[in-house]
């Protein structure tokens, strides 16, 4: 099959991806559930020939800081909690690749004291970006995740760090419990704690009251050909508007989920090496072919990174 017709049909049939569904490819049908994999020693050692080439690097908004085009997400699943060593061959890896955005997910498989190890011996020439509240919820017994002060504080600790790169804030209208953490984050950047403040959203118009109240630096978005066409059922919308917006008030565009989400990365894999035994052809490229080529160019696109094989 030409490379061409290829990426044509790969992009038809992906888009056709349901909550739990298959994707068409010719006459033959794949079933790519939504579902989380458990991950071995065996997959977690399978390599593919290194990259070469420079990594680009673009200026994330007005702040003058460069990132590479492709950021590395610690977002993982609870099965490869016990994989440290391997975790850390990949945060090596990545930086030796040219990456030097790591977002650090903590959520309930405690990623930041791993991360804080795995980054310290380059935590002089890498960004670090979390979510504000999130270190320390649920596994440590707390019912509520920490309040926005509390949780950098013992982040900074954590990561022995003067400062956070990145601090995002979960707000997505005047009414959610964290807003009052906006006034909090900001202060913390004046006073030198956090460099840039910003958010994540799921659909363009939870960002109207955000970008339209505070000096925010920056905003997370999911881009890809499943959560732009059919995200849950949803008709999620143009991104394009609102980055038009957000260019123009110099807030940098950071994308998510390239690989639409951490549900579909191991299928996709599973898939191309069902339609090529040879290995020639991979999804995970072809739907970054897609972002590339749609015209919305993000600042970097933030991916959930869980073997070397798929980073």
């Amino acid at each position: 099959m030409k490379r061409r017709t290829f990426i044509h049909k790969t992009v038809a049939g992906v888009t056709a991806f349901g909550t739990v569904g298959c994707s068409v490819f010719g006459r033959k049908k794949y079933k790519l559930p939504r579902k989380l994999v458990k991950y071995s020693p065996e997959i977690l050692k399978q390599t593919k020939q290194k990259p070469v080439g420079i990594m680009p690097m673009h200026e994330l908004g007005s702040t003058g800081i460069k990132v590479s085009v492709y950021s590395f997400g610690s977002h993982i699943t609870g099965s490869l909690i016990p994989y440290e060593k391997e975790r850390e061959r990949m945060i090596r890896e990545a930086f030796d690749l040219g990456i030097n955005l790591f977002d650090i997910y903590d959520n309930t498989t405690r990623q930041y004291e791993p991360m804080s190890r795995f980054l310290s011996p380059i935590k002089k020439d890498v960004l670090i970006s979390v979510h504000g509240h999130e270190y320390g919820n649920v596994y440590e017994g707390n019912p509520k995740s920490l309040n926005g002060e509390d949780g950098i504080e013992k982040t900074l600790r954590v990561f022995k760090r003067d400062y956070i790169d990145f601090v995002r804030n979960i707000s997505p209208g005047p009414d959610n419990k964290y807003e009052k953490d906006w006034e909090v984050f900001f202060r913390m950047k004046e006073k030198g704690y956090i460099r840039f403040v910003g958010t994540a959203i799921h659909r363009p118009n939870e960002a109207d009251h955000i970008i339209d109240t505070y000096p925010i630096d920056y905003l997370i978005f999911p881009y890809n050909f499943y959560h732009n066409l059919n995200y849950t059922g949803e008709f999620v919308g143009d991104f394009n508007p609102l980055v038009k917006k957000l260019r123009d008030r110099g807030i940098g565009v950071i994308t998510m989920k390239p690989f639409a989400s951490e549900w579909f990365i191991p299928h996709l894999l599973k898939v191309s090496k069902t339609i090529d035994k040879a290995g020639n052809i991979s999804l995970g490229p072809t739907m970054l072919m897609w972002s590339i080529n749609s015209g919305l160019e993000p600042d970097t696109t933030l991916g959930c990174m869980y073997s070397i094989y798929e980073m």
